[in-house]
């Protein structure tokens, strides 16, 4: 056992057949419970995809935690709060268990380097070339892998196991779409909204719309 904050490079899963949830991985990402910036990405595998990685973890949670931290994997495990919906453990190994038995993978990174510069997250196809997404966005269904750095944490009276986000593989594709998925139904009797309500919400497209549109001076 080590006192010092060990890392070591994590892919998971290394078929690329992991379903990927909730990219947020460019721009400015998405807030995190602290208020702050975050570059997040989740991938979602059964119980035996899961199995060889969580032993990795678990194996390099026991080599690297710090001598202070007494708490073995099968003690955090034990510890309810690590459901997901549960509270914030006091020492995570960075998985998360559904009620359904599949297991989530939580990588995360800061949206810039230290001197301000924007990070980017490479995108890998399955022959492990580097392509572009013309500006898309990777939306749930996706399926592929996440790939980073394993990284024992502590801080704030917490201790346990991070993933850094630094590449995604993709397998299949979906673009994320903001689009509901409704189709128009015929119905005179059927609910239309709030009088007014619709109108508005026209107008505000149609505005952003010529806003778009405007060239700039």
């Amino acid at each position: 056992m080590s006192n010092k904050l060990a890392q070591q490079s994590f892919n998971v899963p290394k078929d690329a057949n992991g379903q990927l949830m909730w990219m947020f991985i460019d721009g400015e990402g998405k807030k995190d419970l602290q208020d702050e910036f975050k570059y997040t990405a989740q991938v979602r595998l059964t119980a035996e995809q899961a199995a060889p990685y969580i032993e990795e973890i678990d194996k390099f949670w026991a080599d690297n935690r710090p001598a202070e931290w007494k708490a073995t994997a099968k003690d955090v495990k034990q510890n309810s709060s690590l459901k997901a919906g549960g509270p914030k453990p006091a020492h995570s190994l960075g998985y998360l268990e559904n009620d359904d038995g599949d297991f989530v993978f939580n990588f995360k990174t800061n949206p810039t380097y230290q001197d301000g510069t924007q990070k980017v997250i490479d995108i890998y196809n399955l022959k492990a070339n580097k392509i572009s997404l013309g500006g898309k966005k990777i939306g749930n269904g996706s399926v592929g892998a996440l790939s980073g750095i394993m990284s024992i944490y502590k801080g704030g009276g917490n201790c346990g196991v991070t993933f850094y986000l630094n590449a995604v593989q993709l397998r299949k594709f979906v673009e994320f779409s903001t689009d509901a998925g409704f189709d128009a139904i015929d119905d005179e009797d059927g609910f239309e909204g709030i009088e007014g309500s619709v109108s508005e919400f026209e107008n505000v497209e149609a505005a952003e719309s010529d806003k778009k549109a405007a060239p700039r001076l």
